[in-house]
């Protein structure tokens, strides 16, 4: 038996893209569209219900730090994922309109 949280491993993630669209009111980032939820001068939130054994993704953007998270919620409660994001350059985001 192994450490405390040694079977936890962390993998680097670059280049990732999400789009916001308050047009279409979705959130985008690999394959995934997700509906946005709640729109406020700090926050984008976001979640969908998915089906067939795909999970629920659901997160938050802080629209001034630049911070995301994003938790995958499958059936299976050992697959589910948590993602703590840090965008760069970091800094506000522009205001819609």
């Amino acid at each position: 038996m192994g450490k405390p949280g040694a079977e936890l491993e962390f993998t680097p993630l670059s280049n990732l893209s999400i789009i916001v669209s308050d047009v279409d009111r979705t959130v985008s980032f690999q394959d995934n569209i997700v509906p946005i939820t709640k729109i406020t001068p700090l926050l984008v939130g976001f979640s969908s219900q998915y089906a067939n054994g795909r999970p629920t993704i659901s997160g938050r953007i802080d629209r001034l730090t630049k911070s995301v998270e994003i938790d995958w919620t499958y059936e299976n409660v050992g697959e589910n994922t948590h993602w703590e994001l840090k965008c760069r350059p970091e800094g506000p985001f522009r205001d819609w309109g």
